[in-house]
Formats: structure tokens, sequence, C-alpha cells
């Protein structure tokens, strides 16, 4: 009865560690994902402004 027990708690234990670093990969998977997209939000925003910026001042001058 003791062997069996303990091979309970072992699995139980496992299987909790298991899922808890899962669950941790999947966070940082989507920080990781959100970070991302964010910078490249922030690229596409910041090039745009450029462009519009540099277009501007090409109108300008001539």
């Amino acid at each position: 009865i003791i062997i069996v027990v303990a091979f309970i708690v072992i699995v139980v234990v496992v299987v909790v560690v298991l899922v808890i670093v899962f669950v941790v990969i999947l966070i940082f998977v989507i920080v990781i994902f959100i970070t991302v997209l964010i910078a490249i939000i922030v690229v596409v925003v910041v090039v745009f402004i450029a462009v519009a910026i540099i277009s501007s001042c090409i109108y300008a001058t001539h």
C-alpha cells in the first residue's frame, strides 16, 4: 500500500511540474509574441512618419 501511495504521489508531482513548466513556457511565448508585435508596429509607425516628413520636405523644396 505504501508503494502504491508513493507511486501516486510521484505521478501527481510529475504532472503538476509538467503543467507548471508548460504554463510558464506558454506565458513566455505569449510575452515574446506581444513584444515582437509591438516592436513591428512601432517600426512601421516610425517608418511611416519618417516617409511622411521626408515627402513633405521634398514637396516643400520643390
